[in-house]
């Protein structure tokens, strides 16, 4: 015992990582994003690459996070085009984002699977803004302003054809020491 104090204990405080905090700041401030793009072959709407960026670009900046790709598996298989001939690639990513404060070097990882094809040289570079856009509307859990529910439609599928049944099973034969009538 000295000067009286038996087994003090002090608090111990953790500093909570700053990367917390600025992930939280982001979040608050995101609102919907309306899917202002169309695709012209298949006529579907998209969130456009320059939306999200433009949305997002500001409250990354205030919250002092930036976002740094790691690319973990690549795969890419040759395409041919409608003559049968050498046409472009499609290209399969898994993207880790590393979202990094910039208050304290503090980070959080997120990873998404992204594909793309292109006719020429673009396929991997539209797979990793692709990987970009959905692993931030993912991460933030960012509003579609104009989604339909999946639960809302279901795709046409051709029924298989039922196998046609079994014939029926036959009477077993009357053995001959039996009378038949």
């Amino acid at each position: 015992m000295e000067n009286g104090n038996v087994g003090t204990l002090e608090p111990k405080t953790e500093k909570v990582p700053a990367i917390y905090g600025a992930l939280r700041n982001v979040l608050n401030g995101i609102g919907a994003i309306a899917k202002g793009g169309t695709n012209t072959n298949q006529g579907y709407k998209f969130r456009k690459l320059d939306d999200v960026y433009n949305a997002f670009h500001p409250l990354l900046r205030d919250a002092g996070i930036i976002i740094l790709p790691f690319v973990e598996k690549r795969e890419d298989t040759p395409l041919l085009n409608k003559d049968g001939k050498p046409g472009g690639f499609r290209v399969a990513l898994v993207v880790k984002h590393r979202f990094l404060s910039l208050e304290d070097g503090s980070w959080v990882d997120a990873s998404v699977p992204s594909e793309a094809a292109d006719s020429y040289d673009k396929a991997t570079q539209k797979a990793l803004s692709f990987a970009f856009k959905y692993n931030l509307s993912e991460t933030f859990c960012v509003p579609f302003a104009d989604m339909k529910d999946g639960d809302e439609e279901s795709p046409e599928t051709a029924t298989a054809p039922q196998a046609a049944p079994a014939p029926a099973a036959k009477p077993a034969p009357a053995k001959s020491s039996e009378k038949v009538e």
